[in-house]
């Protein structure tokens, strides 16, 4: 079959028009989105303010939901509270991954961690030592003996 130049420049409007409207409509902003931040760091009030932050400019932008990476070893009761309460008080799903492998969602991470709607863990990371510690680093006495 012999094409002529009608049919041949028929053929590359077509694929110009494909070629740029395709891709646009797959980057439409009427699609949802996610955001993700990473926490690698002790849980402090600086990183309260980034998640409060991140949560309400999450909501702002009509993210589906927030993923957190996080690995850290703990840190502030103060803080580990509001940032649990900022999670499951939050207008979007929250997800805590524990990422990457070797990462550790120690002490005030656990709590952070089981307060989202969805807790993850890459391979090779882990939770736990979930028990309250004075600012030395030792156990913190309920019941003097």
């Amino acid at each position: 079959m012999k094409l002529d130049k009608e049919h041949l420049f028929f053929s590359a409007c077509l694929l110009v028009v494909i070629f740029f409207t395709f891709p646009a409509a797959l980057c439409s902003s009427s699609q949802g989105h996610i955001n993700v931040i990473q926490i690698q760091d002790t849980i402090n009030p600086g990183v309260e303010d980034f998640l409060r932050y991140s949560i309400d400019r999450s909501v702002e932008d009509g993210a589906e939901f927030l993923i957190i990476l996080l690995d850290t070893p703990g840190g502030l009761m103060t803080s580990m509270r509001g940032m649990a309460q900022a999670i499951l008080n939050s207008e979007i799903p929250i997800v805590v991954y524990v990422y990457p492998s070797g990462a550790q969602a120690a002490s005030a991470g656990v709590f952070i961690t089981a307060s989202a709607d969805i807790a993850a863990m890459a391979p090779g990371t882990n939770i736990g030592a979930a028990h309250p510690v004075t600012g030395g680093g030792k156990r913190f006495a309920f019941f003097h003996e």
